[in-house]
């Protein structure tokens, strides 16, 4: 394959790469056919491996706008030593479990994490969407029975997160189908169509996404129910990524924050670094970008399209430091 794309002129690529969509293009209009297809690919490529020259093609595989279809489940690996299976489905981040056994989603983030996970008692994941977090942190602490609580406002998502969480048959998971806000009760949620993992409590944000959005009523708790939910657990692990609200979670669960000292896996975006970087941390909280390169600390968040991800703890880290509590 990389002997071919290096033979060919650019036109001659052009042309290839037009042929291609018309042929998808006209398997697509049969889920049937679409199915077989793509499953003879995740066949061909799982088969070949670790192959770099391959990810042109499964790039345009997931690319494509097929029918809506899932698939039987995958083991992927998250990191070296750490697997689960999972479904993939057609136009989600999820379908690279179809093509190969590495998902490739927030490798720094997966690496980050593997390295602390054994200090903590408990685990609240805000926004699990499909699980992919869920169930590192449910194999993780599997064999120590730490609970993991995950909240997932969004029926369909959270719908794939209990399928992804029965078929790995895990135990110490509990499994909430609401969002967390700054009041109790029913709230607004906005699911752009297509783009199943930025549903947003913010309808602007939503927007980004799509031209059509949902507007759906979904039930939410406010943080003193999270603060109840850990009040016998004393090293807590919490991890937010709710699509642009975090500010508000934050705000929402400020006591508990005070109380517990947990450390926390936030996503960073830059329309709203600045109202994350005006809550009021406790004091000696410490924001660590997580990079390829490892943690990095700054002095405020900065979000970038590299690095979105923070991870905020009153410890300091440094270099293949582990967290006790």
């Amino acid at each position: 394959m990389s002997e071919l794309s290096i033979k060919l002129t650019m036109p001659q690529r052009f042309k290839l790469r037009v042929l291609v969509n018309r042929v998808h293009a006209v398997i697509a209009r049969s889920p049937m056919l679409s199915r077989l297809y793509l499953l003879l690919w995740g066949l061909i490529l799982r088969s070949a491996g670790r192959v770099i020259s391959l990810e042109k093609i499964i790039s345009t595989l997931i690319s494509e706008p097929w029918p809506s279809i899932a698939f039987p489940a995958r083991m992927v690996w998250v990191t070296n030593d750490v697997s689960f299976r999972l479904v993939p489905h057609t136009c989600e981040f999820d379908m690279r479990a179809l093509f190969g056994r590495d998902l490739h989603y927030e490798p720094d983030v997966f690496a980050a994490l593997d390295r602390v996970m054994q200090s903590y008692d408990a685990i609240v994941e805000i926004g699990a969407n499909v699980g992919v977090y869920t169930l590192f942190f449910c194999d993780t602490r599997r064999s120590a029975e730490v609970p993991v609580y995950c909240f997932e406002p969004s029926a369909e998502a959270f719908a794939r997160l209990n399928t992804n969480l029965a078929i790995n048959e895990h135990k110490n998971v509990y499994a909430i189908p609401a969002a967390i806000a700054a009041r109790s009760g029913l709230i607004s949620f906005f699911q752009p169509v297509g783009h199943l993992t930025n549903g947003s409590m913010l309808q602007s944000f939503a927007s980004i996404f799509s031209d059509t959005v949902n507007k759906l009523l979904v039930p939410a708790l406010d943080g003193s129910s999270i603060h109840t939910l850990v009040e016998h657990h004393k090293c807590l692990l919490l991890k937010i990524d709710v699509e642009g609200a975090e500010a508000e979670v934050l705000r929402t669960l400020q006591l508990m924050i005070e109380e517990k000292l947990p450390d926390i896996v936030i996503e960073v975006l830059q329309p709203f670094e600045s109202a994350l970087n005006q809550f009021p941390w406790p004091q000696g909280y410490k924001k660590y970008a997580i990079t390829p390169e490892g943690l990095v600390l700054h002095d405020n968040f900065v979000a970038s399209d590299s690095c979105r991800d923070y991870f905020v703890s009153e410890r300091t880290m440094v270099a293949g430091s582990a967290i006790f509590c």
